[in-house]
């Protein structure tokens, strides 16, 4: 137990920057979901209609820098600290070709690309221009996440917090003046959130990179950085553990899309039901989502270190903490579901319909949770295509099964719950199987995959 209760002490030397940061991030989209709900529950339904396919693609490219995190950890565990500047400088570069053509998609696109998803008429006229303002902040994605990866597998999280924490506070009190009208603005509605979000995003992105890029400039060995570092072959060996880590996130989120868009054709309601029960999860999925990409950089460093015996106790931690933690909030839910959604909505009806849902949601993070904590740990190991394999399962029986228990069964929202939990509980069970199977203790002799990475 000794043994366990070090490791996890060390997890959270890593995880609660991160759980911070995250649950910060939530918070500023919370806020905001807070001030626009209270003015009409129509801006709750256009927010999630419009945040999910925008916040989908965001992802799909923050997770192109996957691969930095695990290089760079295995390169910090074995003391090889000076190469990782050649991967992060490479991604930060090529990413940001991408991450501007994904600018210029939806900067250009939005009606096109909502139309896809079945938003309804009536929530266009408040997503398309929120979402054109919302599309700048992709302009220097590719730097942010190559930075956030690069201190991730060195394992140094608080300074992501602290930008974090800078972006929520300058966030609310744009968000509020522009929402709302005051200090002699106009009141922007959505708008004024887009613009709220962009400005304290960037914010946070200059003190991320005066952090990194000025005041450890030496520290990091920044000094000794050229332009020759940047190399489309380093770039190449990013992406072949990279992309299918991205192509995963894409598939679930294309999964989401698929539920969001059977959810917009029943009612505006029933978007307005997900949008807030997700909104709610996403706080406590910081946390076990904070916890596996720790044991990732942790499981990852030991590699490097060669002390791959050192590796299995931080899944056996995560597991843990996340239980105990889910555990507290289903209980919360069971008692508490009206007050906790009363905060971001004033609509009875709603708050009435939803509450149960929030139960639900509560169930499903028991499996939620497993799977990422098992799928990072598979990460770790640089078995990427595996995750992709098992994302390929999941989406296959999310849109079956949706479509069947919506379409064919009118069963509505409940439809949506009851597939997700499916999904989330069969590939946890897949994956953890694996795992266990593969990556164990008694299995690690044989791993080829514990190769460290090419150091040429």
């Amino acid at each position: 137990m000794r043994k366990y209760m070090e490791k996890i002490k060390r997890i959270w030397a890593i995880a609660l920057p991160m759980v911070i940061q995250g649950i910060v991030f939530q918070l500023q989209s919370l806020t905001d979901k807070a001030f626009l709900g209270n003015m009409d529950s129509i801006y709750i339904s256009a927010l999630g209609a419009s945040q999910s396919p925008f916040i989908a693609s965001m992802d799909t490219m923050v997770a192109l820098a996957s691969g930095v995190v695990i290089i760079c950890s295995r390169l910090y565990g074995a003391k090889k600290e000076k190469q990782m500047n050649r991967y992060v400088l490479s991604n930060a570069w090529y990413s940001t070709v991408l991450t501007c053509a994904l600018f210029a998609i939806w900067f250009f696109g939005t009606e096109g690309v909502l139309a896809l998803f079945n938003v309804d008429q009536v929530l266009l006229e408040y997503c398309v221009p929120y979402i054109k303002i919302c599309s700048f902040t992709a302009i220097w994605l590719g730097v942010e996440s190559s930075i956030s990866a690069y201190l991730q597998g060195r394992g140094e999280t608080k300074p992501v917090m602290v930008c974090g924490l800078i972006k929520v506070l300058f966030n609310m009190v744009i968000s509020y003046v522009l929402i709302f009208g005051k200090i002699g603005f106009p009141a922007l509605g959505m708008e004024g959130a887009a613009i709220g979000t962009v400005v304290s995003n960037f914010i946070s992105f200059a003190g991320l990179f005066v952090f990194c890029f000025v005041k450890n400039r030496t520290r990091f060995g920044w000094n000794y950085s050229t332009g020759r570092d940047i190399q489309f072959r380093i770039y190449q060996e990013i992406l072949k553990i990279s992309v299918p880590t991205a192509l995963e996130y894409f598939l679930w989120n294309a999964s989401n899309m698929v539920l969001i868009s059977l959810l917009n054709g029943i009612s505006y309601r029933a978007t307005a039901i997900y949008s807030l029960t997700f909104g709610i999860e996403i706080i406590l999925y910081m946390v076990y989502n904070g916890t596996g990409k720790a044991a990732m950089t942790l499981i990852g460093q030991e590699i490097g270190a060669e002390a791959y015996e050192e590796a299995d106790g931080y899944i056996k931690g995560c597991i843990l903490v996340n239980v105990v933690m889910i555990s507290v909030f289903l209980v919360i839910a069971i008692f508490f579901s009206p007050q906790i959604l009363g905060i971001f909505t004033k609509d009875r009806e709603l708050i009435q319909m939803a509450a149960p849902f929030l139960i639900m949601t509560a169930v499903i993070m028991f499996s939620k949770s497993f799977n990422i904590i098992a799928g990072n740990g598979i990460r770790a190991h640089k078995d990427t295509k595996w995750m992709l394999y098992t994302q390929i399962i999941g989406s296959i029986c999310t849109i079956t099964l949706s479509y069947t228990l919506i379409q064919v069964f009118h069963i509505g929202v409940l439809g949506v719950y009851l597939t997700l939990w499916c999904d989330e509980t069969l590939r946890a069970a897949i994956n953890l199987k694996h795992y266990i199977g593969k990556y164990s203790s008694k299995h690690k002799k044989n791993d080829v995959t514990l190769i460290p990475v090419n150091q040429n």
